[in-house]
């Protein structure tokens, strides 16, 4: 069962978590310095403390 929609990111084709609970999720991540955003461009770097969280938080491994 989806909760919500898995749009289809326009340059890598890939499915890609957007609209308002995307926004927030990235907003959260980057203010509580989780991931970094590389300049010039859309991807993002995670940190040590987002590694970190992630796995406490949700049991995520890098």
């Amino acid at each position: 069962m989806n909760l919500f929609p898995w749009p289809l990111d326009w340059s890598e084709r890939k499915p890609h978590l957007a609209g308002q609970l995307g926004a927030e999720i990235l907003s959260k991540v980057l203010g509580e310095n989780w991931f970094r955003k590389v300049r010039f461009s859309r991807e993002l770097v995670i940190t040590s403390k987002g590694r970190q969280k992630l796995n406490e938080q949700l049991g995520l491994s890098f």
